[in-house]
């Protein structure tokens, strides 16, 4: 049900496996025209993967959980600076 709110116990969190993912990356076909979406991004660890491994022109996570995207911002901005070129604007 759309409409059913939501509290951050009723939801499930798990990082990703990033040699896993890796595979995944190098299976699934893409170009560098396409965009990586992760809906429920948690901390931004796929995102960040998929920046740096794979070939998008784009790479954009959804968070719910404000804990878990002022996690993924502090981590974005911590590495802005020095790989500005492969992270997301």
């Amino acid at each position: 049900n759309c409409s059913q709110h939501h509290t951050e116990d009723s939801l499930v969190y798990g990082e990703i496996d990033l040699q896993g993912f890796c595979q995944l990356l190098d299976d699934i076909p893409h170009t560098s025209q396409d965009i990586f979406y992760d809906l429920g991004s948690g901390s931004g660890r796929a995102v960040m993967a998929a920046r740096f491994l794979g070939d998008f022109r784009e790479c954009i996570g959804i968070e719910l959980l404000d804990n878990l995207h002022q996690l993924a911002s502090s981590v974005k901005s911590l590495y802005k600076f020095q790989y500005q070129h492969k992270l997301i604007h």
